[in-house]
């Protein structure tokens, strides 16, 4: 299984911007050194400290200048065309692609009613132009039998991420830094991970195969 890191880029109140990317990339850069599999950014607009990232493939393009194999992972593209018309989606993915040498990893997201009100979006044309075709109940339902959050110690977090790659999951999306969590808490929380998970899931995974 591969362990990766996911970033809202929460802002906690009074904190500078350039602060919060300093220490976003920071983060990552550590998250690279220790093997992590990908560092996935969000993109949001108008809600305030929720998300930071507007302008998540400028972050990600940053990121590729000051890491070296850690993919960069896009969660997603607003997709509705009243926000990004699908040409600019594939030219502004083709040039991170390339600048981070074959790094990226793309998604696309049907984005938030607020950010349906902020570009003019139509809520009835956003699935169909995003792609998206799954269904919210069935994804939960399939969910419900285990662990939503993976928290505590090594030894809980292992359970419950072995649990996982027990049903054929092979990639889990982490989120470390939220809200007002203190940035060195998270760095040691992303210490811990690369030391302790990330080397073990992975040889779990080498033994099932």
């Amino acid at each position: 299984m591969i362990l990766d890191m996911s970033s809202e880029l929460q802002k906690p109140e009074g904190m500078p911007e350039p602060q919060l990317y300093a220490e976003a990339l920071e983060q990552v850069v550590l998250a690279d050194e220790l093997g992590d599999g990908c560092w996935w950014s969000v993109e949001h607009h108008d809600t305030g400290h929720f998300s930071d990232c507007s302008t998540s493939d400028l972050m990600l393009t940053l990121i590729s200048q000051h890491s070296e194999q850690i993919h960069l992972g896009h969660s997603g593209v607003l997709a509705p065309f009243d926000i990004h018309h699908p040409m600019q989606i594939a030219e502004r993915a083709a040039f991170l692609d390339s600048v981070s040498r074959g790094r990226l990893e793309l998604g696309l997201a049907r984005s938030l009613p607020r950010e349906w009100e902020t570009f003019g979006g139509d809520p009835d044309e956003t699935r169909q132009q995003a792609g998206h075709d799954l269904d919210p109940l069935e994804v939960c339902e399939a969910l419900e039998p285990f662990d939503a959050v993976i928290i505590g110690d090594v030894d809980t977090c292992r359970r419950k991420l072995e649990r996982y790659a027990e049903c054929g999951v092979d990639r889990l999306m982490c989120l470390m830094q939220m809200g007002p969590v203190p940035h060195e808490t998270v760095m040691k929380s992303i210490r811990t991970a690369g030391k302790h998970l990330v080397p073990q899931l992975a040889a779990f995974e080498r033994s099932e195969a």
